[in-house]
């Protein structure tokens, strides 16, 4: 069951870091919505960050609609990370505008990254994964760029991962029985790593007596799993249950 799980697991994190924006959000559709509500749904588009899903009926329509903040939550964490902080500026502003903070700006056609942030080949005690030299400061007293968040400047992929199987039985007309076997967190996934350190890519990568990363930009910190904090949740073991419904 683990080697299937994580040939599955790879092979979806390969599909969706080839696949574009729009593609991704189209492959990521049947894992998020479950396989019961797959096999009745396809979602056909994405346009102007709307997806749009094909459904059979009304009732289905309806019941999607409800259901809608779920399926997009679980799609927008597979598709993509949450956008990282860009550099703020060291020019001093805040000295003389107290509470205004401007950003650096981005040096066109440096690479954001020195590793791919989701090929799952990265040791935070070692690597750094964020390109200095794709940013430049301003110099004291001189306005910085305006732009805080960028579409391509991400942090780690975290997916939420659920499936189920289920499975229809019709009783003459008027009577039905349906059982749903669910599960949560299939792949077991042990934990998610912090963000990487956005501060100031002036600042070197800083090291203890051991050799092994403890600050600097680009610096993911692998100590606040054991804090069990925000950035470095432990998500809940595999869990599974079983659900009938008789309809009459």
């Amino acid at each position: 069951m683990q080697q299937a799980g994580s040939g599955l697991q790879k092979i979806v994190a390969q599909a969706l870091r080839q696949a574009g924006p729009e593609q991704s959000a189209l492959l990521a559709w049947p894992l998020a919505c479950g396989a019961m509500v797959a096999e009745k749904t396809r979602a056909v588009a994405l346009e102007d960050c709307i997806l749009r899903v094909e459904v059979p009926d009304r009732g289905w329509r309806e019941q999607l609609k409800s259901l809608a903040p779920r399926y997009l939550a679980t799609i927008n964490q597979y598709s993509s990370g949450t956008p990282l902080l860009a550099p703020a500026s060291n020019n001093s502003l805040s000295t003389y505008l107290p509470g205004f903070v401007t950003r650096q700006f981005r040096n066109p056609g440096v690479p954001l990254y020195l590793k791919d942030i989701n090929c799952g080949c990265n040791d935070p005690t070692k690597d750094i994964v964020l390109n200095p030299a794709a940013w430049s400061d301003q110099a004291a007293g001189v306005f910085g760029s305006g732009t805080a968040y960028y579409s391509d400047f991400r942090g780690q992929r975290r997916p939420v991962e659920s499936f189920s199987l289920g499975k229809r039985f019709s009783f003459r007309e008027r009577f039905a029985l349906s059982i749903r076997a669910e599960f949560f967190n299939p792949f077991n996934r042990n934990e998610s790593l912090s963000d990487p350190v956005t501060t100031s890519p002036s600042n070197p990568p800083t090291r203890n007596a051991q050799g092994l990363l403890t600050g600097g930009f680009g610096y993911i910190s692998y100590t606040a799993i054991a804090s069990n904090s925000v950035v470095g949740t432990i998500p809940s073991p595999r869990t599974g249950q079983i659900v009938a419904r008789f309809q009459f």
